[in-house]
């Protein structure tokens, strides 16, 4: 799994009952283990798999029933070695942009028109 890392300073978290009508939607941050920075590969794989936990909370579906797919913003190593650990982790619907918000969309969302 090919992933492009992104530099972030701050995000909000998405929320229900707050508008959101574009693009990914922040859905957690949390942070990976202290420790030796494990490499490129490592980063994403932990990254993805602490996203994959979390997205069922957000959405109310797995991920491996879901319609909606998840992104992730995670520490590359100069960071890594400046003690950041924090991952970002956003649910955005591949199929376009969606009006409200993504929290408890389960197998389904409301796409934009454009």
């Amino acid at each position: 799994m090919a992933a492009t890392p992104y530099i972030t300073r701050s995000i909000s978290l998405a929320n229900g009952g707050r508008p959101l009508s574009r693009g990914p939607h922040a859905f957690a941050v949390y942070e990976l283990p202290e420790g030796e920075y494990p490499g490129d590969d490592e980063v994403v794989e932990l990254s993805f798999a602490g996203c994959v936990e979390r997205f069922a909370d957000f959405t109310g579906v797995t991920y491996e029933r879901k319609t909606l797919d998840v992104g992730i913003l995670y520490p590359v190593q100069p960071n890594w070695e400046d003690g950041d650990r924090e991952v970002v982790c956003s649910v955005y619907d591949p199929a376009g942009p969606v009006t409200g918000s993504l929290e408890d969309a389960g197998d389904t969302c409301t796409r934009r028109s454009s």
